[in-house]
């Protein structure tokens, strides 16, 4: 899966995204490595072109990541929970 990863964008606090991502994995700007972030939506599926034809096979929340944890997909949809500053998540793409 990794071989198709064509580049990350950081994800910041209360924002959605939507794409085809493969993995997000927990970022942390503070100095403490007991911190987590909250993923308050994740849907699991493929995006589709038009958006409406896309499967989507679960969708769960809120997921907690602690430093450096990951979650895998495919993922076509996710929203970064409120109140994390200096935290975010790098979601990386295939599309």
């Amino acid at each position: 899966m990794y071989q198709y990863i064509k580049g990350a964008i950081s994800c910041s606090n209360a924002t959605s995204y939507t794409g085809s991502f493969v993995k997000l994995q927990m970022l942390n700007n503070s100095a403490a490595d007991d911190e987590t972030i909250q993923l308050d939506r994740v849907e699991f599926g493929q995006l589709a072109d038009p958006e409406i034809s896309s499967s989507i096979t679960s969708v769960t929340g809120p997921i907690v990541l602690h430093t450096g944890q990951s979650i895998e997909g495919p993922i076509a949809r996710f929203k970064v929970g409120t109140n994390e500053a200096n935290k975010g998540v790098l979601a990386y793409y295939i599309k």
